[in-house]
């Protein structure tokens, strides 16, 4: 995704001061004119492509921004030069707008970085670098893209109700142990089972386990699962997770009346 968001920016960018140029030459507009109207075409060209396919607000927020930006340094540019040309005395670029457009690149600048960290990480060599090793092994992981929250306590209702639920759910007595059969990775199938014991030991047989892994901040990549009873009382399914980082989860098992939920969370490893 990290990846994704540099090439949109700069493509963007590219595309906003190529058609800029050719507006200016071909067209008897002036750079005012001209500006506005590359700032509209970008705008409007990328929320179409949002819209089609969501990215999260945090990046439809920097590329507005920066496309905005780009537009209105194009215009200032183009304005001094056009004015020395026809031997005005206004300076070139004056500190005022200089200022504010270094003061917002500067800002942009560091809300990408932040993005594309969050999203992809800051890579393992340099984590290695910054951070201590895990203690127990394995990988320190640099991303985060943020949460999404699902809190029960925002209304009355739902948290009484939700408090009702897990007491229900306690005195079914069920032991549920679910996870990865092998770790997973971006893109890569892997498969993910539960198995669910009932309050005797003995496997729960015949019940429907389904659930929903949650991406953070991104809820347009979220991917929905049914899964299949492969022996008694252990249910598989195979899933494919499109980008590395956190995953949340939340997991429904219905046994005859009896229902039983429960939330937990995972983590993709990027491709290799």
């Amino acid at each position: 995704m990290g990846t994704h968001i540099a090439l949109t920016l700069a493509g963007g960018v590219f595309a906003s001061a190529l058609f800029f140029v050719l507006c200016l030459r071909l067209t008897p507009l002036g750079p005012r004119v001209t500006a506005l109207l590359t700032l509209f075409l970008s705008e409007v060209i990328f929320l179409g492509f949002a819209m089609w396919s969501w990215p999260g607000a945090d990046v439809v927020a920097i590329h507005v921004a920066v496309f905005a930006v780009t537009a209105y340094v194009l215009g200032i540019i183009a304005s001094q030069y056009r004015a020395r040309r026809h031997g005005e005395t206004q300076g070139w670029f004056h500190w005022a707008p200089a200022s504010l457009v270094a003061f917002f690149a500067l800002v942009l600048v560091a809300d990408a970085a932040f993005i594309v960290m969050a999203q992809s990480g800051i890579g393992q060599q340099l984590t290695s670098w910054m951070f201590p090793p895990p203690r127990e092994g394995g990988k320190v992981s640099s991303f985060f893209p943020g949460t999404v929250a699902h809190d029960y306590q925002e209304r009355e209702a739902e948290y009484n109700a939700y408090v009702e639920r897990m007491q229900r759910q306690q005195r079914l007595g069920w032991e549920v142990k679910k996870g990865w059969l092998a770790e997973p990775v971006v893109a890569e199938a892997a498969r993910f089972q539960v198995q669910i014991r009932d309050r005797h030991g003995e496997p729960l047989r015949g019940a429907t386990v389904s659930g929903i892994f949650m991406r953070p901040a991104n809820s347009r990549l979220d991917q929905a699962f049914t899964m299949r009873e492969v022996e008694a009382g252990l249910y598989q399914v195979e899933m494919r997770l499109t980008e590395p980082g956190r995953w949340d989860l939340k997991l429904d098992i219905v046994h005859g009346e009896d229902i039983y939920q429960m939330k937990g969370f995972t983590k993709v490893k990027p491709a290799s």
